[in-house]
């Protein structure tokens, strides 16, 4: 992997970082610092980067194209014309980009090479964003870390999102690590005791728990599976001997009845949005924002996937992202009931996780968890492709041994043909 590569993946999957605090409304008025100019150079060189492995797109032999891609497309497409009827129109077409760029980026980058590079880059990603997180938590925590709603400390990230970097470390740490134990253990001990738990998103933990039961049930070929049993072992454990009472002590319990307030701003938005523009929406990104702000200065975005496409492309955009998703499911269960294999595993366990927590936060636009949904819209079918071709020589195969032992086994006439029976 030349070192270019390798290092647009890690700064796009990372965000690229800002490394400061911005306001909400910031983006909305167009405002720019040295951080931005530093965003825009990296998805400049980026747009790049994609510009030229497109020229260059012969020297691929086979590449696959599957429904997702196409479903994708339009998508964006969709997107992009909300910039026309967007409440900040700048807003929108970066963003638009950007979701272009880690769309073609990603695809790119799968096809060039395969899924065991692609997901081994995201697990180190994955795990050096962790470990800086980590350090900014001992050096700078007021970086790092927030409030909840019972004034505990939660360890949100400032570099990356604590949740969706420590589950996708965990995921595949889990299903691909196969090195020295001590070692295994302790990147478990701190992407799920310290990370995940210190973040305190209890939707992070839910996708976490259906993975692990996931893993239990399938018992796929993966080197952490009594670890898995382990961890669901002790989960149990600690709420019987009161766990959960103590989580409730760091975050609301009541918050759990109208998740944090989303519902509220959902429907606030959503009245918005049917009211103005049901169709095509008020603009990806820019609607949630300056609605979100208009709702609560605290909550200036759409907390949803899902709602950030509804709010900003409207009803056709959110139908064509559900299809996405659908189309996503179906090679997920394919591969789950076809095979054990680890990577197969791992990009199963993604998805899981994506879609769990992209129903109540995170953004497909940018950031580790935008750049995983992008990467696995090419994954997902690359691998269910190599499952059927392996299937397919594998009865070729068997078909070959039978016909050859049934020639083994015809009598030999001595050369003369054989006696019409």
């Amino acid at each position: 992997m030349s070192l270019v590569d390798g290092f647009l993946l890690f700064v796009l999957f990372s965000g690229p970082p800002t490394f400061r605090v911005r306001d909400s409304d910031a983006s909305l008025y167009g405002e720019i610092d040295i951080a931005i100019v530093v965003q825009l150079l990296v998805w400049a060189l980026a747009g790049v980067w994609v510009a030229y492995r497109l020229y260059r797109l012969n020297a691929i032999r086979t590449f696959t194209i599957s429904k997702a891609h196409l479903i994708a497309v339009v998508l964006i497409v969709l997107l992009g014309c909300s910039t026309f009827v967007s409440l900040a129109p700048p807003l929108t077409a970066v963003k638009v980009y950007q979701m272009a760029v880690e769309f073609l980026f990603t695809w790119l980058f799968v096809e060039r090479y395969g899924y065991e590079k692609t997901l081994t880059r995201i697990f180190w990603a994955s795990a050096i964003l962790c470990i800086a997180i980590a350090i900014g938590a001992l050096v700078a925590p007021e970086f790092v870390s927030d409030i909840s709603e019972t004034g505990s400390f939660r360890l949100r990230g400032g570099i990356a999102g604590t949740n969706s970097v420590s589950a996708f470390a965990l995921i595949l740490l889990i299903a691909l690590y196969r090195r020295r134990a001590a070692l295994f253990g302790a990147m478990a001990f701190l992407f799920l005791v310290i990370l995940q738990f210190l973040a305190l998103t209890r939707a992070s933990w839910l996708g976490l728990a259906a993975v692990f039961v996931i893993a239990a049930i399938k018992k796929p070929q993966i080197r952490g599976l009594k670890w898995v049993y382990a961890s669901m072992l002790f989960g149990v454990i600690a709420l019987l001997a009161g766990g959960l009472g103590q989580i409730n002590k760091f975050r609301d319990p009541d918050s759990v009845y109208d998740l944090s307030d989303r519902l509220g701003l959902w429907t606030y938005m959503s009245d918005a949005v049917l009211s103005q523009s049901p169709w095509f929406g008020l603009g990806y990104t820019a609607a949630t924002r300056q609605l979100g702000l208009e709702f609560h200065p605290d909550l200036g975005s759409g907390h949803s996937i899902f709602f950030d496409v509804f709010i900003g492309g409207g009803i056709i955009s959110l139908i064509v992202f559900l299809l996405i998703f659908c189309a996503l499911s179906i090679y997920v269960a394919k591969l789950l009931r076809s095979t054990d294999n680890a990577y197969c595993f791992a990009a199963c366990g993604l998805f899981i996780y994506v879609l769990i927590m992209g129903s109540v936060g995170e953004s497909i636009d940018t950031g580790p968890f935008g750049f995983t949904f992008w990467v696995l819209i090419s994954l997902l079918p690359l691998l269910v492709n190599k499952v059927a071709t392996e299937a397919g020589l594998a009865r070729s195969n068997k078909s070959f041994v039978r016909v050859r032992r049934r020639r083994q086994l015809r009598p030999d006439f001595g050369g003369m043909s054989s006696p019409n029976f």
